[in-house]
Protein backbone atom coordinates (compact mmCIF):
# COMPACT_ATOMS: atom_id res chain seq x y z
CA UNK A 1 0.00 0.00 0.00
CA UNK A 2 2.06 2.92 -1.26
CA UNK A 3 -0.03 5.61 0.35
CA UNK A 4 0.29 3.99 3.75
CA UNK A 5 4.04 3.64 3.38
CA UNK A 6 4.35 7.35 2.62
CA UNK A 7 2.81 8.13 6.01
CA UNK A 8 5.01 5.79 8.02
CA UNK A 9 7.22 8.64 9.17
CA UNK A 10 4.15 10.44 10.53
CA UNK A 11 3.29 7.40 12.56
CA UNK A 12 6.78 7.28 14.05
CA UNK A 13 6.61 10.96 14.98
CA UNK A 14 3.27 10.45 16.69
CA UNK A 15 4.51 7.43 18.62
CA UNK A 16 7.46 9.43 19.88
CA UNK A 17 5.18 12.32 20.84
CA UNK A 18 2.73 10.19 22.70
CA UNK A 19 -0.51 9.56 20.81
CA UNK A 20 -3.44 11.63 19.61
CA UNK A 21 -2.88 15.12 18.22
CA UNK A 22 -3.58 18.25 20.30
CA UNK A 23 -6.03 19.90 17.85
CA UNK A 24 -8.97 20.89 20.12
CA UNK A 25 -11.40 19.86 17.39
CA UNK A 26 -10.04 16.32 17.49
CA UNK A 27 -12.35 13.96 19.33
CA UNK A 28 -11.51 10.35 20.09
CA UNK A 29 -14.14 8.02 21.52
CA UNK A 30 -13.44 4.36 22.14
CA UNK A 31 -16.59 2.33 22.70
CA UNK A 32 -17.52 -1.23 23.62
CA UNK A 33 -14.04 -2.54 24.45
CA UNK A 34 -14.39 -5.93 26.12
CA UNK A 35 -11.91 -7.32 28.62
CA UNK A 36 -10.84 -10.06 26.23
CA UNK A 37 -9.99 -7.60 23.42
CA UNK A 38 -6.33 -7.13 22.57
CA UNK A 39 -4.70 -4.44 20.50
CA UNK A 40 -1.04 -3.46 20.66
CA UNK A 41 1.27 -0.80 19.18
CA UNK A 42 -1.64 1.53 18.42
CA UNK A 43 -0.75 4.57 16.30
CA UNK A 44 -3.32 7.31 15.67
CA UNK A 45 -2.90 10.36 13.46
CA UNK A 46 -6.05 12.48 13.36
CA UNK A 47 -5.10 15.62 11.49
CA UNK A 48 -7.07 17.84 9.10
CA UNK A 49 -7.47 15.92 5.83
CA UNK A 50 -5.43 12.90 7.02
CA UNK A 51 -6.59 10.09 9.32
CA UNK A 52 -4.26 7.16 9.94
CA UNK A 53 -4.70 4.24 12.31
CA UNK A 54 -2.45 1.20 12.65
CA UNK A 55 -2.12 -1.51 15.30
CA UNK A 56 -1.29 -5.11 16.00
CA UNK A 57 -4.69 -6.68 16.65
CA UNK A 58 -5.22 -10.16 18.05
CA UNK A 59 -8.78 -10.85 19.13
CA UNK A 60 -10.53 -7.52 18.73
CA UNK A 61 -14.26 -6.79 18.65
CA UNK A 62 -15.01 -3.11 19.14
CA UNK A 63 -16.46 0.08 17.69
CA UNK A 64 -14.44 3.31 17.52
CA UNK A 65 -15.79 6.74 16.59
CA UNK A 66 -13.68 9.74 15.60
CA UNK A 67 -14.44 13.34 14.67
CA UNK A 68 -12.24 14.16 11.66
CA UNK A 69 -11.85 17.42 9.76
CA UNK A 70 -12.08 17.12 5.97
CA UNK A 71 -11.86 20.40 4.08
CA UNK A 72 -12.77 18.74 0.75
CA UNK A 73 -16.06 17.27 -0.41
CA UNK A 74 -14.85 13.64 -0.69
CA UNK A 75 -12.24 11.30 0.79
CA UNK A 76 -10.27 8.16 -0.08
CA UNK A 77 -10.34 5.08 2.16
CA UNK A 78 -7.30 2.75 2.04
CA UNK A 79 -6.98 -0.39 4.17
CA UNK A 80 -4.76 -3.45 4.54
CA UNK A 81 -4.49 -6.33 7.00
CA UNK A 82 -2.04 -9.16 7.77
CA UNK A 83 -2.81 -12.02 7.77
CA UNK A 84 -6.01 -11.99 5.76
CA UNK A 85 -7.87 -14.60 7.81
CA UNK A 86 -11.68 -14.59 8.00
CA UNK A 87 -12.01 -11.12 9.51
CA UNK A 88 -13.77 -7.94 8.63
CA UNK A 89 -13.70 -4.21 9.35
CA UNK A 90 -16.68 -2.00 8.61
CA UNK A 91 -15.91 1.63 7.79
CA UNK A 92 -18.56 4.36 7.82
CA UNK A 93 -18.04 8.05 7.09
CA UNK A 94 -20.58 10.82 7.72
CA UNK A 95 -20.11 14.36 6.38
CA UNK A 96 -20.41 17.65 8.31
CA UNK A 97 -24.22 17.45 8.13
CA UNK A 98 -24.11 13.84 9.40
CA UNK A 99 -25.07 12.35 6.02
CA UNK A 100 -23.62 8.91 5.27
CA UNK A 101 -21.12 9.25 2.42
CA UNK A 102 -19.33 5.91 2.77
CA UNK A 103 -20.20 2.48 4.09
CA UNK A 104 -18.20 -0.62 3.27
CA UNK A 105 -17.24 -3.94 4.84
CA UNK A 106 -13.62 -4.87 4.20
CA UNK A 107 -13.75 -8.66 4.40
CA UNK A 108 -10.67 -10.89 4.29
CA UNK A 109 -11.88 -14.45 3.60
CA UNK A 110 -8.72 -16.60 3.38
CA UNK A 111 -5.92 -17.10 5.92
CA UNK A 112 -3.47 -18.59 3.44
CA UNK A 113 -3.28 -15.51 1.23
CA UNK A 114 -1.13 -13.58 3.72
CA UNK A 115 -1.61 -9.81 3.50
CA UNK A 116 -4.86 -8.43 2.11
CA UNK A 117 -4.46 -5.01 0.49
CA UNK A 118 -7.71 -3.58 -0.83
CA UNK A 119 -7.81 -1.05 -3.65
CA UNK A 120 -8.48 2.47 -2.29
CA UNK A 121 -12.17 3.35 -2.32
CA UNK A 122 -13.54 6.91 -2.72
CA UNK A 123 -16.42 8.22 -0.65
CA UNK A 124 -19.37 10.06 -2.11
CA UNK A 125 -19.16 13.85 -2.04
CA UNK A 126 -20.35 15.55 1.13
CA UNK A 127 -20.29 18.80 3.07
CA UNK A 128 -16.77 19.86 4.15
CA UNK A 129 -16.12 20.38 7.84
CA UNK A 130 -16.04 18.01 10.81
CA UNK A 131 -16.80 14.51 9.54
CA UNK A 132 -17.49 11.42 11.65
CA UNK A 133 -15.55 8.17 11.16
CA UNK A 134 -17.01 4.96 12.59
CA UNK A 135 -14.87 1.78 12.60
CA UNK A 136 -16.41 -1.57 13.54
CA UNK A 137 -13.83 -4.32 14.16
CA UNK A 138 -14.49 -8.07 14.13
CA UNK A 139 -10.99 -9.53 14.10
CA UNK A 140 -9.39 -12.78 15.18
CA UNK A 141 -5.65 -13.59 15.16
CA UNK A 142 -4.73 -10.49 13.13
CA UNK A 143 -1.17 -9.24 13.53
CA UNK A 144 -1.27 -5.98 11.60
CA UNK A 145 -4.01 -3.61 10.41
CA UNK A 146 -3.59 -0.22 8.73
CA UNK A 147 -6.31 2.29 7.83
CA UNK A 148 -5.66 5.52 5.94
CA UNK A 149 -8.34 8.08 5.05
CA UNK A 150 -7.32 11.21 3.12
CA UNK A 151 -9.01 14.20 1.57
CA UNK A 152 -9.85 13.70 -2.10
CA UNK A 153 -10.14 16.72 -4.37
CA UNK A 154 -9.86 20.47 -3.72
CA UNK A 155 -10.08 22.01 -0.27
CA UNK A 156 -13.40 23.78 0.32
CA UNK A 157 -12.61 25.10 3.79
CA UNK A 158 -9.13 25.22 5.27
CA UNK A 159 -8.77 25.80 9.02
CA UNK A 160 -5.56 26.19 11.03
CA UNK A 161 -5.61 26.50 14.81
CA UNK A 162 -2.28 27.11 16.54
CA UNK A 163 -1.27 27.81 20.10
CA UNK A 164 2.17 28.48 18.57
CA UNK A 165 4.99 30.78 19.59
CA UNK A 166 6.47 31.67 16.23
CA UNK A 167 8.85 34.61 16.26
CA UNK A 168 10.44 33.90 19.63
CA UNK A 169 13.40 31.96 18.28
CA UNK A 170 12.58 28.47 19.53
CA UNK A 171 12.10 26.51 16.33
CA UNK A 172 9.62 26.08 13.49
CA UNK A 173 5.94 26.93 14.08
CA UNK A 174 3.03 27.59 11.70
CA UNK A 175 3.40 31.03 10.16
CA UNK A 176 1.05 33.49 11.89
CA UNK A 177 -0.27 36.75 10.46
CA UNK A 178 1.59 40.03 10.83
CA UNK A 179 5.10 41.20 10.15
CA UNK A 180 7.87 40.30 9.74
CA UNK A 181 6.85 37.08 7.91
CA UNK A 182 9.97 35.18 8.98
CA UNK A 183 9.64 31.89 10.82
CA UNK A 184 11.92 30.83 13.66
CA UNK A 185 15.43 29.73 12.80
CA UNK A 186 19.05 30.11 13.87
CA UNK A 187 19.52 33.41 15.63
CA UNK A 188 15.86 34.39 15.43
CA UNK A 189 14.75 37.11 17.84
CA UNK A 190 11.20 38.06 18.73
CA UNK A 191 9.38 39.70 15.85
CA UNK A 192 7.68 43.04 15.58
CA UNK A 193 4.11 43.56 16.86
CA UNK A 194 1.72 41.34 14.94
CA UNK A 195 4.16 38.45 14.87
CA UNK A 196 4.89 37.78 18.52
CA UNK A 197 4.01 34.11 18.29
CA UNK A 198 0.69 34.15 20.13
CA UNK A 199 -2.19 31.78 19.44
CA UNK A 200 -4.01 32.26 16.16
CA UNK A 201 -6.87 30.87 14.10
CA UNK A 202 -6.95 30.97 10.30
CA UNK A 203 -10.35 30.18 8.67
CA UNK A 204 -10.31 30.41 4.88
CA UNK A 205 -12.02 29.03 1.78
CA UNK A 206 -11.06 29.11 -1.88
CA UNK A 207 -14.74 29.16 -2.81
CA UNK A 208 -18.13 28.54 -1.27
CA UNK A 209 -21.53 28.12 -2.90
CA UNK A 210 -24.60 28.52 -0.68
CA UNK A 211 -22.66 27.14 2.32
CA UNK A 212 -24.47 26.63 5.62
CA UNK A 213 -22.12 25.79 8.46
CA UNK A 214 -21.58 26.63 12.12
CA UNK A 215 -18.19 25.76 13.65
CA UNK A 216 -16.52 26.58 16.94
CA UNK A 217 -12.77 26.60 17.56
CA UNK A 218 -10.82 26.95 20.81
CA UNK A 219 -7.93 29.32 21.50
CA UNK A 220 -6.00 29.66 24.73
CA UNK A 221 -5.74 33.42 25.32
CA UNK A 222 -4.45 35.65 28.12
CA UNK A 223 -7.57 37.82 28.33
CA UNK A 224 -6.29 40.91 26.52
CA UNK A 225 -7.91 42.29 23.38
CA UNK A 226 -7.49 39.95 20.42
CA UNK A 227 -7.01 41.04 16.80
CA UNK A 228 -9.33 40.13 13.92
CA UNK A 229 -8.68 40.47 10.20
CA UNK A 230 -10.94 39.55 7.27
CA UNK A 231 -10.69 39.76 3.49
CA UNK A 232 -12.19 38.20 0.38
CA UNK A 233 -12.16 38.41 -3.38
CA UNK A 234 -15.96 38.19 -3.68
CA UNK A 235 -18.80 37.90 -1.17
CA UNK A 236 -21.94 37.83 -3.31
CA UNK A 237 -24.60 36.02 -1.27
CA UNK A 238 -25.38 35.01 2.29
CA UNK A 239 -23.51 36.04 5.40
CA UNK A 240 -20.95 35.05 8.03
CA UNK A 241 -21.41 35.79 11.74
CA UNK A 242 -18.28 35.86 13.90
CA UNK A 243 -18.84 35.42 17.65
CA UNK A 244 -16.08 35.19 20.24
CA UNK A 245 -16.67 34.21 23.87
CA UNK A 246 -14.10 34.41 26.66
CA UNK A 247 -13.31 31.76 29.26
CA UNK A 248 -16.31 32.89 31.34
CA UNK A 249 -18.53 32.34 28.27
CA UNK A 250 -19.18 36.07 27.89
CA UNK A 251 -19.38 37.55 24.39
CA UNK A 252 -16.35 39.76 23.81
CA UNK A 253 -16.92 40.18 20.07
CA UNK A 254 -19.67 39.89 17.46
CA UNK A 255 -19.71 40.99 13.83
CA UNK A 256 -21.81 40.24 10.74
CA UNK A 257 -20.20 40.04 7.29
CA UNK A 258 -22.48 40.24 4.24
CA UNK A 259 -22.39 41.45 0.60
CA UNK A 260 -21.37 45.09 0.39
CA UNK A 261 -19.24 44.94 3.53
CA UNK A 262 -16.02 46.94 3.19
CA UNK A 263 -12.81 44.93 3.10
CA UNK A 264 -10.06 44.28 4.03
CA UNK A 265 -11.36 44.49 7.56
CA UNK A 266 -9.52 44.81 10.88
CA UNK A 267 -10.82 45.06 14.43
CA UNK A 268 -10.14 43.98 18.01
CA UNK A 269 -12.22 42.22 20.63
CA UNK A 270 -12.94 43.51 24.11
CA UNK A 271 -10.75 42.19 26.91
CA UNK A 272 -12.10 39.17 28.75
CA UNK A 273 -11.44 36.36 31.20
CA UNK A 274 -8.19 34.54 30.36
CA UNK A 275 -8.29 30.86 29.45
CA UNK A 276 -9.99 28.97 26.63
CA UNK A 277 -11.91 31.32 24.31
CA UNK A 278 -14.49 30.06 21.80
CA UNK A 279 -14.42 31.40 18.24
CA UNK A 280 -17.60 30.58 16.29
CA UNK A 281 -18.20 31.08 12.57
CA UNK A 282 -21.80 30.74 11.39
CA UNK A 283 -22.25 30.87 7.61
CA UNK A 284 -25.71 31.04 6.07
CA UNK A 285 -26.15 30.68 2.30
CA UNK A 286 -22.55 31.84 1.88
CA UNK A 287 -21.28 32.28 -1.69
CA UNK A 288 -17.75 33.67 -1.87
CA UNK A 289 -14.24 33.33 -3.27
CA UNK A 290 -10.89 33.64 -1.50
CA UNK A 291 -12.52 34.31 1.86
CA UNK A 292 -10.16 34.53 4.85
CA UNK A 293 -10.55 35.31 8.55
CA UNK A 294 -7.71 35.52 11.06
CA UNK A 295 -8.10 35.76 14.83
CA UNK A 296 -4.78 36.17 16.64
CA UNK A 297 -3.17 37.39 19.82
CA UNK A 298 -1.15 40.56 19.12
Amino acid sequence: MKTLRTTAWLALVLLAWGGVGCDPMTLLVLNALRSDDETEHLVLINEPDTFYRSADHHDFHATETYAWRNCGDAALVDLEVTPSCPNHVKVYLYDAEDILVFGHTFHAPHCWEGKKDWAPKPTATGVPGVWRIVLVFDLEAVKDLKILITRLGPCELDVTVSQGNNGVGNGQDPQPPGQPPVNDGDGTTPGAPGNQGGPFLLWKSAHTVARDVSETYLLSLNGSSTSIEASWETLTEGQVELTIRDAADQIVYYHLFAPGHAQPFADVTAAGTPGIWKVTFTATGLTSTKLEFVVYAP
